[in-house]
């Protein structure tokens, strides 16, 4: 019956309207990731009927994480509600100024695209880097935690929110360089320190060098000083890990030379050491990790090769009361 016709279109809207949210995020997603095959008219068209504005002249991706987040012992309750109220901070300080779409990216970070209107592309910069300093203070003084802030470069075109979404992640990948409480424009981001790296040939060298001679403390010495020169240039993440790979190269070389394997000394092969990097998110708990590498690994040949040495003596002792009364017995002769 067409009562009955009716409830059931009722039913739909109503589920349609339930699901509205969540079409929204996967297309704000899809625009971020770049994986929309949709022309920019069909993106438009999509936009528009899931009433999302933020069609403009250009367009910028700006991403927020709470810092240290894994500290405060929060359920997944409690970090969906504080990922809220940042977010809710968030809509008012830009309501006035921008249009904005703020949504939970696929890593679970609150993301932001902001519409801009006027051309004028290091006016608007500056005006962002503004406002979301006033952001995170606001965030530290009413909600009691730090949050960290990357901001990708402004793009013309829709089809290019992607970029500057990427551009965002690779800025707050920085904060494990710069540290958390801040405001990290990619535009920041120095790639003329790309060309020289800081793990110089004479750094390796004297590495090598402290661990033939079981130095630790000099050893520490060189990796604490290469580590000072990272933090006082603004380096992106990309090459710190670069040098924290080199150094941790440096170390597996001496292993092979010393005639053992990285599976003698930490009982896990080379990729579980570079994968235990991968994960750490501080610079200085990655100074310390890379610290414990070379300290484990010159307390292992040490202890092994004075073992070693005390065997020879023993075998050379033996040799020679097993060989006393031979008259022919000389240095040739023990050191066969």
């Amino acid at each position: 019956s067409d009562k009955d016709r009716n409830v059931e279109i009722e039913k739909l809207k109503e589920q349609v309207k339930e699901s509205l949210p969540i079409l929204k995020n996967n297309l704000l997603n899809e625009l971020i990731q770049g994986n929309s095959i949709l022309d920019q008219e069909k993106v438009i068209e999509k936009l528009q009927y899931l009433n999302i504005d933020i069609l403009s002249e250009y367009y910028q991706v700006a991403i927020i994480e709470i810092d240290n987040e894994d500290n405060f012992a929060w359920s997944q309750e409690d970090k969906g509600l504080w990922k809220f109220a940042v977010s809710n901070i968030v809509k008012e300080f830009f309501a006035d100024s921008f249009k904005l779409e703020v949504f939970n990216d696929s890593s679970e970070k609150i993301c932001l695209i902001i519409g801009h209107g006027n051309t004028r592309e290091d006016g608007l910069c500056s005006n962002i880097e503004v406002i979301f300093e006033q952001l995170k203070e606001i965030v530290e003084e009413y909600l009691k935690f730090t949050i960290t802030i990357g901001i990708g470069n402004i793009k013309k075109d829709m089809c290019d929110i992607s970029v500057s979404y990427r551009e965002a992640l690779v800025a707050l990948k920085n904060s494990i360089v710069l540290g958390n409480n801040k405001v990290i424009p990619y535009s920041s981001i120095s790639e003329s320190n790309l060309t020289g790296s800081v793990y110089s040939i004479e750094y390796k060298s004297q590495l090598l060098m402290d661990m033939r001679i079981s130095n630790i403390d000099d050893a520490s010495k060189q990796i604490s000083q290469i580590f000072k020169e990272i933090k006082s240039r603004n380096i992106s993440f990309e090459l710190l890990f670069v040098i924290c790979i080199e150094m941790i190269s440096t170390c597996f070389e001496f292993i092979a030379e010393a005639g053992y394997t990285t599976t003698d000394i930490f009982k896990e092969d080379q990729s579980d050491i570079i994968r235990k990097l991968q994960v750490i998110k501080n610079i200085c708990e990655m100074e310390n990790y890379i610290k414990g590498i070379f300290i484990a690994t010159i307390n292992y040949v040490k202890k092994n090769k004075t073992s070693k040495s005390a065997k020879l003596i023993e075998e050379v002792k033996t040799y020679i009361n097993n060989n006393y009364d031979n008259s022919e017995l000389n240095i040739n002769e023990l050191s066969n």
